[in-house]
């Protein structure tokens, strides 16, 4: 049975909590296998709102069974939160299981994160001030505490007082400071309401292929932020490439058969970074509002601006999408004249795909095609032949021009605001 992979094609917000619910429905399991809770995957059901910033979205449909995979990193505190709101809802959330080799997101990582990144001046990234980037900087630096050091409470103290010693000087020097026996106090607390979710998820992954169960990868932010693959240094700090799920779930890369990229019908970014098609004038006001594009974690405003296809071609090539999830075609509902664009001018040169340094971006002059608007209303369409003409010729242009298929179309916020015009799963 094909496994799926959802990652974000853009620098993140693109609506990959509306399209992991949609496809979740069709999926026995699910597992998110990057990130923390600086991701917010926003679904909305019969009018509310709902955001999930860790536990997988496949929770929400009874029956699923979801999975958090190593490469993610955990806040405990936050973790506990997400569970009880999501019990009072009435979700089951007793069947998560969340792998022993999770890093802990503590409270060293939130000051760092927070004091560090307010003193970088032009190079600022403006994080979501959750302890990500400080979080997964210990682990690569072999000194963070993982889910399995709570089932040890002598080891659990010993690890906890040498990051604690580790981090005591620069916060320090950054006018910070964090209680070292209260927040083992707090882990102590946590750790038995914690300890049940823990596993060793990569056979239960395993195990689900050789069953031949139909399974969807969740990836957080976008391509576009990736470590390796994105705007440096403007990006998150953990690994978005599909590839990233096999190491992170102990799976074979070559299961993963289908990637689906997350993509809105314009541009969105949230914090730092270059933006060639920003939009600082009244079509750009106008798409922020009429996509009610705020950060679903931060609360920010989005920038906006037109659909970058040459960055989506960038996406689609790197990360081996085979089909795109369009979102967000609805806010283009009135817009007139509509632009994507096509290629960059930098200096006498002209590129019509990314053969630059990334970093040039900042400086790279878009070159757009326009498209004439549609007559009629895309907003709650929910099959392919009651989309005006307009809208067809727009996703027809995005087909061709990054060489992938829109399997899915969304029309609205609502959970049933929208079509998938292609099977993912036979």
């Amino acid at each position: 049975m094909p496994t799926v992979a959802m990652v974000g094609a853009q620098w993140g917000d693109e609506g990959k909590g509306k399209v992991a619910d949609v496809l979740s429905a069709e999926a026995a399991a699910m597992a998110r296998f990057n990130g923390g809770n600086n991701a917010g995957h926003t679904v909305v059901i019969g009018g509310d709102k709902l955001v999930l910033r860790l536990v997988p979205v496949g929770i929400l449909r009874p029956g699923v069974r979801c999975y958090l995979g190593r490469g993610c990193v955990v806040d405990p505190a936050y973790l506990l939160e997400e569970l009880a709101r999501l019990a009072a809802l009435g979700v089951a959330v007793g069947g998560l299981k969340i792998d022993w080799h999770c890093h802990l997101i503590l409270p060293y990582h939130v000051a760092l994160d927070r004091a560090g990144d307010a003193r970088l001046g032009r190079w600022r990234v403006g994080t979501t001030g959750r302890g990500i980037g400080p979080c997964y900087a210990d682990r690569a630096s072999r000194l963070g505490l993982r889910l399995a050091d709570l089932y040890d409470e002598k080891q659990l103290g010993e690890r906890l007082g040498a990051l604690a010693d580790r981090h005591a000087p620069t916060l320090a020097a950054l006018g910070a400071q964090v209680d070292e026996g209260r927040v083992r106090d707090e882990l102590l607390a946590a750790a038995p309401k914690i300890k049940p979710y823990g596993a060793d998820v990569p056979p239960l992954v395993r195990g689900e292929l050789a069953a031949g169960e139909r399974v969807l990868l969740e990836g957080a932010h976008g391509l576009l932020l990736d470590l390796d693959w994105g705007t440096y240094p403007f990006v998150t700090s953990s690994t978005v490439h599909p590839a990233g799920a096999a190491s992170s779930l102990g799976i074979p890369a070559a299961a993963i058969t289908t990637v689906v990229g997350v993509v809105k019908a314009y541009q969105t970014r949230v914090g730092e970074g270059p933006m060639p098609t920003e939009l600082a004038d009244d079509v750009g006001a106008r798409l922020q509002q009429r996509g009610n594009e705020v950060g679903a974690t931060t609360g920010r405003p989005r920038r906006c601006g037109w659909l970058d296809l040459v960055l989506l071609k960038y996406a689609v090539e790197t990360a081996g999408i085979t089909h795109l999830a369009l979102n967000k075609l609805d806010v283009l509902d009135g817009v007139s004249p509509l632009k994507v664009c096509v290629g960059y001018e930098l200096g006498d040169k002209k590129w019509d795909r990314l053969a630059m340094p990334m970093d040039h971006l900042a400086c790279a002059k878009p070159i757009y095609e326009e498209l004439p608007a549609w007559q009629g209303q895309v907003a709650g369409a929910r099959a392919y032949d009651r989309l005006p003409a307009g809208a067809k010729d727009y996703i027809r242009v995005v087909e061709e021009y990054v060489g992938v298929p829109a399997a899915f179309v969304s029309t609205g916020a609502g959970r049933e605001d929208g079509f998938l015009r292609q099977a993912l799963w036979p």
